[in-house]
């Protein structure tokens, strides 16, 4: 990879409702967790206009080993993700691509 390439890692997932009014600490506390990662660059985290409870969050990496790292660490329950898993209702799509 050249130094302009990066990975994005794209999550949409449903949050249950009682965890809405949460998710902005949720977030940030998601974040505080990925920087503790190698290859993080940065995250975005985009919420719903409306009532809608489909958030996105888009994690820049400089690597897909980078990304698979962070993947293997959430899927075996890293309590630095638990407050995250706890609120998500639904993964409707998780993917990963490149510029």
């Amino acid at each position: 990879m050249n130094k302009t390439d990066y990975v994005i890692d794209v999550a949409v997932f449903t949050v249950k409702e009682e965890f809405v009014a949460q998710l902005p600490t949720i977030r940030a506390d998601l974040r505080q967790a990925l920087k503790g990662f190698s290859g993080f660059l940065g995250l975005e985290s985009l919420s719903p206009i409306g009532d809608s409870r489909i958030f996105v969050d888009l994690a820049k990496w400089d690597t897909m080993e980078s990304v698979k790292v962070v993947a293997q660490a959430f899927e075996s329950g890293d309590e630095r993700f638990l407050p995250l898993m706890e609120a998500v209702e639904e993964l409707n799509f998780m993917g990963y691509f490149q510029p």
